[in-house]
């Protein structure tokens, strides 16, 4: 049904699909790549901002190691525990998020009074001290930075955080899933006119 409507006819119709396709997927497999793929006209083509951009900068990928805290670690470590424990239905699809959660900080449950204090709150997650540590780096370059951060609760935490740290007369601009189509626009464009330094982003918005 997706190539039907991306280009109508390219499969036959359905009674000529399910006679040619509808087979063991290591028969039809090969027969639908010939078809989609690898024939004269692909059906799509992937373009990478590198293959239609002229002058962009070579991308670099820097991986920062640092070792979990005490209580990030052990908050991690007791997530793991639960997860080799007994389980129930839909139960990993929670532990899964936990350790993604506990990864990114180990939250304000376990800190209690300390996630107010910021030096305190990032001292807390390895994760988040190296990324203040790269952001200083560049905030002192006057270099522009994207802050992609999925959890709401932690985005709303690093306004507060950013703006105190580097003095900024705006609270830092967030985009997430909350925030209307116009107004994403209009953010987005005051971060291409130099506007704003360090904005927040949820990853799927």
């Amino acid at each position: 049904s997706i190539v039907e409507t991306i280009q109508p006819g390219r499969l036959g119709s359905l009674k000529e699909f399910s006679h040619t396709y509808e087979k063991s997927v290591e028969e039809s497999g090969p027969l639908l790549r010939r078809q989609l793929v690898e024939g004269s006209s692909p059906l799509m083509l992937r373009r990478l901002k590198e293959h239609i951009l002229e002058g962009l900068p070579e991308k670099q990928v820097v991986a920062h190691r640092l070792r979990m805290p005490d209580r990030q670690a052990s908050a991690y470590a007791g997530v793991v525990q639960r997860a080799r424990g007994p389980s129930t239905k839909g139960m990993m699809l929670g532990i899964i998020q936990e350790l993604r959660n506990v990864s990114l900080h180990p939250g304000m449950e376990l800190m209690g009074d300390d996630w107010f204090d910021d030096d305190r709150f990032v001292a807390a997650s390895a994760r988040l001290s190296a990324a203040i540590k790269i952001l200083d780096e560049c905030y002192g370059r006057a270099a522009k930075s994207l802050v992609f951060v999925e959890a709401l609760d932690l985005q709303a935490r690093l306004v507060g955080l950013l703006q105190r740290r580097y003095a900024m007369r705006r609270s830092p601009m967030v985009i997430n899933g909350k925030v209307a189509g116009p107004d994403r626009t209009r953010r987005v464009d005051q971060f291409q006119a130099e506007l704003v330094r360090v904005p927040l982003l949820g990853q799927r918005a």
